[in-house]
């Protein structure tokens, strides 16, 4: 999607300056289709009616190479995107809005169509020859949550609030949590859920587990460590790998191939590692867990 200088996640360029970076928008409709995003437009009723220099679809591309090109003026992005479109046409140059009409264009398209864009298209993409995306026949995946400041408005503050810092003193900016699953070879997020900073990141990972298939191996730290997370995990039919508590010392009772196997209840989850199972989880509700000790 991206045509000369590579430009690194934060905006940074390798080589040499980014004024050589543009977007190829061909690649671009082969991986976000062009009939997924009309039909995704009309079904969040961002179609419109009255013919704008920059349609529905346009702005969903656009917002898409805004990601790529950070450290990119918008106005700039636009007009780099629109690169190849400006030669068929007579009059390229009115194809370049004004800085307030990208404005109200972005305000007119909304969330709704990118987020439903994401859930419908955004997938695993590891080839077989991918290196690092796979260990045996299983795909690797990770489940990890961070946070992110955003920008400092009314909305922003309603909804996610600021975090408490020192003293008696907020953050600087809002904050929200986010937790995905991102596919290790490749580093494509393919689920994501976000919330106040004052969600837990279990939580948030609890809402998202479910995108888990047959032949993932997710892979997980000690904060997911729990027996209602490791139950919705393997009921994906993926294989699951969760990193234990130094406190919560596991018994072995068997050997098998080199492999410590032992049983965890939910009141065990609850008394050694820290989190409670669901409702009615008592002693007799188990799952197995597979490790090796330290070397």
């Amino acid at each position: 999607m991206l045509v000369g200088v590579r430009e690194g996640v934060m905006g940074r360029a390798t080589g040499p300056r980014v004024a050589g970076l543009s977007v190829d928008l061909e690649q671009l409709t082969e991986a976000f289709p062009r009939e997924v995003i009309d039909k995704i437009l009309e079904e969040t009723d961002r179609a419109g009616v009255r013919r704008r220099k920059l349609t529905g679809y346009l702005m969903v591309y656009y917002v898409i190479a805004l990601g790529l090109m950070v450290s990119v003026s918008a106005r700039e992005v636009l007009r780099r995107l629109l690169d190849d479109v400006r030669n068929q046409v007579t009059d390229g140059a009115e194809l370049i809005a004004s800085r307030a009409a990208i404005c109200k264009a972005r305000q007119r398209l909304g969330v709704a169509p990118m987020r439903e864009l994401f859930e419908r298209v955004v997938r695993p993409i590891a080839k077989r020859a991918t290196k690092g995306a796979w260990f045996g026949r299983l795909r690797l995946v990770a489940l990890d949550g961070s946070s992110l400041n955003v920008q400092d408005t009314a909305a922003n503050r309603k909804r996610y609030g600021k975090a408490a810092a020192a003293g008696k003193t907020t953050s600087p900016l809002p904050l929200i949590r986010f937790v995905a699953l991102c596919e290790i070879g490749t580093h494509v997020l393919f689920a994501v859920r976000m919330a106040a900073w004052k969600v837990s990141e279990v939580a948030l990972a609890k809402q998202l587990i479910n995108r888990l298939e047959p032949g993932m191996l997710c892979l997980a730290d000690r904060l997911f460590y729990g027996f209602d997370l490791w139950n919705q995990a393997v009921a994906s039919g993926a294989q699951f790998v969760v990193a234990c508590p130094e406190k919560d010392s596991i018994a072995a009772f068997a050997d098998v191939e080199g492999w410590l196997v032992s049983e965890r209840g939910a009141s065990a989850f609850e008394r050694e590692g820290g989190r409670a199972g669901p409702p009615g989880c008592g002693q007799g509700d188990r799952v197995q867990c597979h490790g090796r000790e330290k070397t």
